[in-house]
This record gives C-alpha cells, structure tokens and sequence, in this order.
C-alpha cells in the first residue's frame, strides 16, 4: 500500500498494542490480505 498511500505497516502491531496498555478487541482483513482492520480498548 506504499504505493498508493505512503503507508507503511508492521506485522508485530498486536504486541505493542499490549505494550502500550490496550487489549485488543479484534483484528481482521478487510480487503483481501492487504488491509488489516486493528481495533483496540484501554486496559482496565
């Protein structure tokens, strides 16, 4: 997606959720394997 958008992505992105204090609540891809639709919630 570089390409179209600049943007840039890491595959560890659900560990530094928890590093950064949120649990994650869901994760899955939204267009085919490229995009991935993350969502998280603070830690209680």
């Amino acid at each position: 997606m570089g390409w179209a958008y600049g943007a840039h992505f890491n595959r560890q992105t659900e560990q530094f959720i928890s590093e950064a204090g949120l649990v994650l609540t869901s994760a899955h891809f939204v267009v085919d394997d490229l995009i991935r639709l993350v969502e998280a919630k603070p830690a209680r």
